[in-house]
């Protein structure tokens, strides 16, 4: 009996996948992207409209199918582990539609009460959401949102004023873009140890800001090293790589 429990719930997950997938991230889908759509044969404009609602909303409908299916299937055969399996499958497969409608529940309860209007862009912010959805998981978009978060730290650390200072006052330039670059080594090395501080854009951010106008760069990080500031505790493997290794082993 469990077994076939097992089996239901796979179906049910099976059911999910059968909605369609963006290929935009695979590399390997070039050739299918390439491939010219299949022409409809319904040539009239009312075809035409009901095949491009369908394509929009076919995954809505398998989802409810499934949904509806589980939750009689659950009433014919009970039991508890069935019951788990199936709410879970429900959590899975509904999420797409529920994220939406709790959404635009929890909008409506909130500004109606208070005499407040939806802002004017609020419908083209949901268009985004669901353009967003399509081209990134949940996870990627977490990934992106970091990713794009560094960049704006390293642009924030390392402003266009330091190259300025840097032929101006080369002494107080030193002082302040080694501690700049200490603290961008602490926090890559303490606060984003799961971004990958040789990663080619952060480190292309870092050369392009500073490094590429320091002169004597081994130098540079020598004394970064020797700095003996509580405070600022240099990465040794950060500061190496943005300052020399990327250099020898990127640019030309």
């Amino acid at each position: 009996m469990f077994s076939f429990r097992i089996s239901l719930f796979t179906l049910i997950i099976t059911l999910f996948f059968i909605c369609p997938i963006s290929f935009a991230q695979d590399s390997d889908c070039e050739k299918f992207l390439d491939t010219p759509p299949r022409k409809v044969e319904s040539s009239s404009p009312k075809g035409l409209h009901l095949k491009h609602f369908w394509d929009q909303k076919r995954g809505y409908v398998i989802t409810l199918a499934t949904w509806s299916g589980g939750m009689f299937l659950a009433s014919q055969l009970g039991g508890d582990t069935l019951s788990f399996l199936l709410g879970c499958a429900v959590a899975v497969l509904g999420s797409p539609i529920l994220e939406q409608a709790t959404s635009k529940f929890r909008h409506l309860v909130f500004y109606y009460p208070h005499g407040r209007t939806q802002g004017q862009m609020e419908s083209l912010f949901g268009k985004q959401w669901v353009q967003t959805q399509g081209a990134f998981s949940i996870n990627a978009q977490m990934s992106r949102n970091l990713h794009i978060e560094a960049l704006q730290l390293i642009q924030q650390y390392l402003p266009p004023q330091l190259v300025i200072l840097l032929q101006e006052n080369p002494e107080l330039a030193q002082k302040i873009i080694s501690d700049k670059l200490i603290e961008l080594s602490q926090i890559f090395g303490e606060h984003l140890e799961d971004l990958p501080y040789d990663n080619p854009q952060i480190s292309r951010a870092v050369f392009n800001a500073i490094v590429q106008h320091l002169k004597d760069r081994e130098q540079w990080l020598q004394q970064m090293l020797e700095k003996e500031d509580p405070h600022l505790k240099p990465n040794e493997k950060i500061l190496t790589f943005w300052l020399l290794t990327y250099h020898e082993g990127e640019m030309p």
